[in-house]
């Protein structure tokens, strides 16, 4: 019998926050921070993974950057600064308006794994991992941020999962969570987990990710509580990212 988290256990904020790219630094810091606490007193060595994994995949898509991918045109909005935008006549709100339009059309295409690691495909930052060791919660990026060794090495010594939320190309049928029509990871997520927020999340890659195209606003409201990795993941949480229990549900 599966169990699910009772909503009575979790208080509901009223909604996710936000944070500018140039404050990633800082933030890092507090998530490296508490990813570091999670390595304490441990009831078990495993790192347990929530998302698409090179180990979840029978072969994956590594795709290249090019002038029609969602990375590449995230990846020049984001590295322009106030005075590009100025230069060019154009406002934060302008370009935000643009990606948007640009990652719509894009979705059609490649819908995005929110929840990957830095090595599979062309994957970039939309998240940081805030909140506690017992309770962490997702603060969302105002604009996607290239990932960089540069910006994984501010992770260190975690891992950039621990810290980061960055998003992918879903695998599809390359992924175990994946079963021909649909990620089976975000079902289990919307039915065994409870909300965390009663508001949509400031979220970049909303119109392009495939938790929202088939779940739509429920998985939003419980996507702040995932973390990639996690050496402290509840036990629903590891019950749900297990690809194993697919075959003794089916």
């Amino acid at each position: 019998m599966n169990k699910t988290t009772s909503l009575s256990q979790h208080k509901i904020a009223l909604s996710s926050r936000s944070i500018k790219v140039k404050k990633l630094e800082n933030a890092t810091l507090y998530a490296r921070k508490r990813a570091i606490e999670t390595h304490k007193n441990l009831k078990s060595k495993y790192l347990y993974q929530t998302g698409g994994w090179k180990n979840l995949f029978e072969h994956y898509t590594d795709q290249q950057v090019n002038s029609e991918t969602l990375y590449h045109k995230s990846v020049i909005a984001t590295n322009l600064s106030k005075d590009d935008c100025v230069n060019q006549g154009k406002t934060s709100s302008d370009l935000s308006r643009n990606i948007s339009i640009r990652q719509q059309k894009n979705s059609e295409i490649l819908p995005l794994c929110p929840s990957t690691p830095p090595d599979i495909g062309n994957p970039f930052i939309f998240g940081v991992v805030e909140g506690t060791v017992e309770s962490p919660k997702i603060a969302y990026l105002t604009a996607t941020q290239a990932v960089t060794e540069e910006v994984l090495a501010l992770s260190t010594p975690a891992k950039p999962t621990e810290v980061f939320r960055m998003a992918s190309t879903c695998q599809e049928s390359g992924c175990k969570h994946f079963d021909g029509n649909d990620c089976r990871l975000v079902k289990g997520i919307v039915d065994r987990l409870p909300s965390v927020v009663d508001t949509l999340p400031a979220c970049q890659i909303r119109p392009d990710c495939r938790w929202w195209q088939q779940e739509g606003k429920s998985a939003c409201f419980r996507c702040p509580q995932i973390v990639t990795d996690n050496y402290q993941s509840s036990d629903i949480i590891q019950e749900v990212a297990n690809p194993n229990n697919y075959e003794t549900e089916s």
